[in-house]
C-alpha cells in the first residue's frame, strides 16, 4: 500500500471503522472524489418504468396475469376526513 491506512478503533477483540472512515480510505486511494463513487441518481418516472417492466417480466415468467386495477381500487376502505376506518 501507499501509505493509508484506514481509521479504525479496537474494542475488546474487535476492530471498528465507520463509513465515513472507508470513504477517506477510497477515496485516497486513487478515486478523485464521492462524486466518481456514487451513481447519478434515477428520475423517479424512469425508475417506475424499470419497476413496472420487471414486475411485468416476473408475472409473465410465473404465468400470471396483469392484476385488475378496478380489483385494487374497490378493496380500499374509503374513509371520511376525521373518521376511523376499522382495520381488518
Amino acid at each position: 500500500m501507499s501509505g493509508v491506512r484506514l481509521e479504525a478503533i479496537r474494542i475488546g477483540g474487535s476492530t471498528y471503522t465507520s463509513l465515513e472512515a472507508l470513504q477517506r480510505f477510497a477515496n485516497h486511494l486513487g478515486a478523485s472524489g464521492p462524486e466518481q463513487m456514487t451513481p447519478e441518481p434515477t428520475p423517479a418516472r424512469t425508475r417506475q418504468k424499470q419497476i413496472d417492466q420487471a414486475s411485468k417480466r416476473l408475472r409473465e415468467a410465473l404465468g400470471m396475469k396483469e392484476p385488475d386495477q378496478a380489483m385494487f381500487a374497490a378493496s380500499a376502505p374509503s374513509a371520511s376526513p376525521g373518521k376511523a376506518v376499522p382495520h381488518p
